[in-house]
């Protein structure tokens, strides 16, 4: 077995990138690999492509050898299509097209809310800081002056207090809910996953639009290959590493072989957006599934990316709002006892 090696993501698009248009230009699977072992001689992940080429030799699919070297999930299921349908080198670029948009909104996630959470944490330590030290002094002096704060002053100085200890309590709350949850995610049968992740709104939208992206795209290129629905959901439901795409695509082939018809199969079915039966309909009424299957495949995915760049651009501002609660709060907390203080002077 192929020692298994930790391929960034970044080196998993420059190798899907370098092997694709050796494929393009006319090279076989071996012989790009051993075009590939030569530019990668010097590079720490020489030992598992020389691995590769070997297993490729042996008979190894594509699938498997980038299966067994840890190549991303979404990516493999690209692969395992192209198998199906002969069009690897069409897999390995719209594969690297999918890997560098995950890649880029990851980058651009990250660069957005960096800074913004760099300065609230910031923030809060000075809070806390200003209710370890600070606050207590001003408490000292209120009672040696015999001072009464204001009502306000009293409030900014409960909520500088309070703060910091709810929103470790917080923190803390939300990180076992989450890990809680996700455990108990991972050992739910594919069913009651998909059932899971209908009952939480903003996952269910974003699932529904990645499931229905996903098969539309691959259904395509396995009908536009001649095969019958039949036969292409019999290799959807060979995805071991994705469990509920294989367990629509049982449920669907089940359903299929009682003599339904597809597009109301597909309407009834949780996890698919509402216009894919849609679809499926003007497919059959003008004899080229895969022609509609491929193009709304297309407008599905760049409707998911405008939201998902509409989430992006909501994130920064919410932050800095956040981050100026904060300030203030603590620019109160500090000032207005000074202001009651000045007066009795």
């Amino acid at each position: 077995m192929i020692r298994k090696s930790k391929w960034k993501i970044n080196e998993q698009i420059n190798l899907i990138g370098q092997m694709g248009q050796l494929l393009h230009h006319g090279y076989s699977l071996l012989e790009a690999f051993e075009f590939l072992i030569v530019q990668f001689q010097k590079s720490k992940h020489i030992e598992s492509l020389l691995q590769a080429y070997t297993k490729l030799k042996l008979g190894y699919t594509l699938y498997d050898v980038l299966d067994n070297m840890n190549f991303n999930k979404r990516f493999l299921a690209y692969m395992f299509f192209a198998q199906q349908h002969g069009q690897i080198s069409l897999a390995l670029s719209e594969g690297k097209k999918m890997l560098q948009a995950s890649l880029a909104t990851k980058q651009k996630l990250y660069k957005v809310v960096r800074y913004p959470l760099f300065l609230i944490v910031f923030t809060i330590v000075m809070l806390m800081f200003v209710a370890q030290f600070l606050l207590p002094q001003f408490s000292m002096l209120y009672t040696s002056m015999n001072v009464e704060s204001s009502n306000l002053a009293s409030l900014c100085i409960t909520i500088s207090e309070k703060l910091p200890i709810i929103l470790h309590i917080s923190l803390l709350f939300v990180v076992l809910i989450a890990g809680a949850i996700y455990i108990t995610y991972q050992r739910l049968s594919p069913m009651k996953k998909i059932s899971f992740l209908c009952k939480i709104p903003v996952v269910k939208e974003y699932s529904k639009m990645i499931i229905t992206h996903f098969y539309a795209k691959q259904l395509s290129h396995l009908l536009n290959g001649g095969l019958s629905l039949l036969e292409a959901l019999k290799i959807f439901a060979g995805l071991q590493h994705l469990l509920i795409i294989q367990h629509i695509a049982l449920s669907l082939a089940k359903q299929l072989r009682l003599g339904e018809g597809f597009a109301d199969i597909i309407e009834r079915e949780k996890m698919f957006e509402a216009e894919l039966s849609k679809v499926v309909e003007l497919g059959q009424a003008s004899g080229n599934m895969a022609r509609e299957l491929r193009v709304y495949s297309d407008f599905l995915l760049e409707k998911l990316e405008q939201r998902i760049k509409r989430v992006i651009k909501i994130m920064q501002p919410t932050m800095f709002t956040i981050l100026a609660l904060l300030v203030l709060v603590m620019y109160l907390s500090v000032m207005l006892p000074l202001f009651d203080i000045m007066k009795t002077i």
